[in-house]
């Protein structure tokens, strides 16, 4: 039997990364006569909606291999290629995270000899200057590197990588040999039976995250769009969350309008039975990339909401030459809607073979396993990827800056309130200057994915100097090392300004990670005063906490709960 690990985020309510290890399976079995695929994930458990199925933590990998022998490990699908610090929020430490899904896993295969596939994962965002060189390193130990889209490959390219790298459409595009239509059609009606979905023969689904949740025009516009469907097309509108993880139907909530023939689906649903709603319906319009793949792979209409203009969305509309069913600006959707939403007439055939072909190299790959490899130089390798990392000139890695602001009505700081800062070099310093309106709180993010230390030479509003908080740090001789690799800074003004100039003036250095514990353990000697610093900022600085996903907030939390 050929013991197969999978890796991925198989350990999250959230319907496409659920959806792939049954397609690899499928496809996997359709191929070799005997296999079992052992999943793996950052914090493992048991499989969403399959108590059956167990999770393991990517930690156990090493262990696992040691007693099972892993023919391969393949990593993906989804967006798991990425050293940024925004993975998912339920996982205890987002950086790691990303680091687990595809990092070690390829250290442990480099270590044992063991396959190490990518079974087109999605790489979301483009490398730091700094990072490229670890990247092109790690990618050459695979043995076969393939990505859901173009701008994935181009992101991996930009690293100097000379490793052959495949486009193939994300794998669950074929999904439709899993899990048959008639067969979903069939489960639908057991649903409506049940009460859990409306019995309607006439509706189309929508689906939105979190995305301008606080923007009420944004809603208006999502709201007057329903009602222009029913009343002119006569459809049942269908509000379903695919992403429970992410928090959907926080949304969804908000476009309930007072009309018998919209309906939120509050029952969480298994990747079948949503999908079995995604198919009887007469179509999907939504933010959710895999929402888009499968009902376009059963032949269903789509509309996909991009304004966050994510390259996944993107990448795949372009794959299926349906880049006319892309909604930028909202204020479209009606036009793209009646201009092209109907228009099905696009075959995925060719699509499928590349993705069938794809399927048949991996198998190669596991039955012609070399015997005689040669793996890069473990200790080698590692110094590296963990070599040194205080460089002073890093002025490629920080070329914009983010800042997020509030105005005068609005407490928490969201991407509603962001702008992207370029700063300028004058040998170690780094400065930037810009204009804001109606300004009620700001918080600058120098970078995310690192560990830094910074020195703050200067912040001026109007020309005043400012106050500043930099949460979970420690300052020493004006500089703060900053145990997060999501740094930010708080500044504190001293009442709200109608015009604001902002000018801001730091040095900052990379901290080697490997330093990090002994940091740590000052900081468990501080935890009487950590908590002191809490309740002061909950006190005068409300902004940080009533955001529950606030950074500082979660700080705390994890601090505390550690120690």
């Amino acid at each position: 039997m050929k013991k197969i690990a999978q890796i991925g985020s198989f350990d999250v309510e959230n319907y496409g990364d659920l959806l792939f290890p049954y397609v690899l399976e499928t496809q996997l079995k359709k191929r070799l006569s005997d296999v079992d695929i052992i999943l793996f994930s950052p914090n493992g458990g048991k499989k969403p909606f399959e108590e059956n199925r167990n999770v393991y933590p990517v930690h156990e990998l090493e262990k696992m291999h040691l007693k099972y022998h892993f023919d391969a490990i393949i990593i993906g699908g989804g967006d798991v290629i990425r050293l940024d610090s925004n993975v998912l929020s339920d996982y205890e430490s987002s950086y790691m995270a990303a680091e687990l899904m595809w990092i070690e896993p390829i250290l442990i295969a480099n270590r044992y000899s063991i396959p190490v596939i990518f079974n087109a994962p999605g790489v979301p965002f483009s490398f730091s200057n700094f990072k490229k060189d670890n990247v092109k390193k790690l990618i050459e130990c695979l043995d076969y590197c393939s990505v859901r889209d173009n701008e994935s490959k181009e992101n991996l390219l930009s690293c100097q990588i000379k490793k052959d790298i495949k486009v193939i459409p994300d794998t669950i595009i074929k999904i439709y040999e899993t899990f048959g239509k008639e067969e979903l059609i069939n489960n639908a009606k057991q649903l409506m039976q049940k009460g859990i979905l409306p019995n309607s023969t006439r509706y189309i689904v929508i689906q939105h995250n979190r995305y301008r949740y606080d923007d009420e025009i944004y809603l208006n516009s999502l709201k007057d769009f329903i009602k222009m469907v029913i009343e002119k097309y006569d459809f049942d509108i269908l509000l379903v969350p695919i992403g429970y993880v992410h928090k959907d139907i926080d949304f969804l909530n908000k476009l309930l309008i007072d009309n018998s023939r919209v309906h939120l689906i509050k029952t969480k649903l298994s990747p079948f039975d949503m999908l079995s709603v995604f198919v009887n319906s007469n179509g999907f319009i939504g933010t959710s990339l895999h929402g888009l793949i499968t009902s376009s792979a059963y032949g269903i209409p789509i509309l996909g909401i991009n304004e966050q203009c994510f390259v996944k969305v993107t990448g795949y509309l372009k794959l299926i030459n349906k880049e006319n069913v892309e909604v930028n600006d909202i204020r479209l959707l009606e036009k793209k809607f009646e201009d092209f939403f109907f228009d099905n007439t696009n075959s995925l055939d060719e699509l499928r073979t590349i993705v069938d072909n794809h399927f048949d190299t991996i198998v190669n790959i596991i039955e012609n396993k070399k015997e005689n490899y040669s793996p890069c130089s473990e200790l080698q390798l590692l110094n590296d990827l963990y070599r040194n990392e205080e460089i002073n000139n890093i002025h490629q890695e920080i070329n914009k800056v983010k800042l997020y602001y509030t105005d005068q009505d609005v407490n928490d700081f969201s991407e509603k309130y962001i702008k992207r800062i370029k700063t300028y070099q004058n040998g170690n310093i780094y400065s930037f200057q810009t204009n804001l309106y109606n300004v009620k709180n700001i918080r600058l993010d120098p970078l995310e994915g690192d560990y830094i230390s910074i020195k703050i030479e200067n912040i001026e509003i109007n020309g005043v100097e400012q106050s500043f908080i930099i949460p979970f740090s420690i300052e020493k001789d004006g500089w703060f090392d900053i145990l997060s690799s999501d740094p930010q800074i708080l500044i504190m003004q001293d009442h709200i300004e109608e015009n604001v100039s902002l000018k801001v003036t730091f040095k900052m250095k990379y901290i080697n990670i490997h330093n990090t514990n002994k940091n740590y353990l000052e900081l468990t000697n501080r935890l009487a005063s950590l908590q002191n610093e809490m309740l002061y900022y909950k006190t005068n600085y409300p902004v940080i906490f009533n955001n529950n996903n606030s950074f500082l907030k979660k700080i705390f939390k994890k601090l505390i709960t550690k120690l």
